[in-house]
């Protein structure tokens, strides 16, 4: 009974070496697999953030062309209600009036174009950082990797010393005694 002990416990080290080798291996693949699920997210996420860059750009444009649009219509309703009045369209107040409005509407259409902008430019950074993101989650997988190869083979370095000379032979097949430390 008593010499069956050291050859549960030898088996029990070989057993958790297994163990642990086993553990190595699904965490390394769940951190493979969470650090590639973040990646693809954090792509995505880019991706949007571009889409909405280039939509903000495009509603910039659309509202600057409305306000040229309302501007016209006004500088007409002007010249048309100065024509109607007898007024000299060019000179004067009404030419100063025109040329105030047509001031008007540049600075409003650069105002628009700035705020557009400068929203867009906030899309186009999140994009920025979450393609780092991306990139940084592809790195956090191989390193995952790398350290559950480390972990493996630690393991298995460590449950290498847990077994005896007579069960590595066994297990090996090799009769070759083992060379004894001075």
């Amino acid at each position: 009974m008593v010499a069956a002990i050291p050859a549960a416990l030898s088996a029990l080290g070989v057993s958790a070496t297994a163990a642990t080798t086993a553990s190595a291996v699904v965490g390394g693949i769940a951190a493979i697999s969470a650090a590639s699920y973040k990646a693809k997210v954090a792509q995505n996420n880019a991706t949007i953030a571009t889409q909405n860059a280039e939509r903000t750009r495009f509603e910039t444009q659309v509202a600057n062309q409305e306000q040229d649009q309302a501007a016209k219509a006004d500088i007409g309703q002007l010249l048309a209600s100065g024509g109607a009045s007898g007024l000299a369209l060019g000179v004067g107040s009404m030419g100063l009036r025109r040329k105030s409005a047509e001031e008007l509407s540049a600075r409003d259409r650069a105002y628009t174009t700035y705020a557009g902008e400068t929203r867009a430019a906030g899309f186009q950074q999140q994009a920025n950082d979450f393609t780092s993101s991306a990139s940084a989650a592809r790195s956090e997988g191989v390193f995952g990797a790398l350290g559950a190869g480390l972990d493996i083979g630690g393991s298995l370095v460590s449950g290498a010393s847990k077994v005896s000379p007579a069960t590595a032979s066994r297990i090996t097949g090799s009769t070759r005694p083992r060379a004894r430390p001075y």
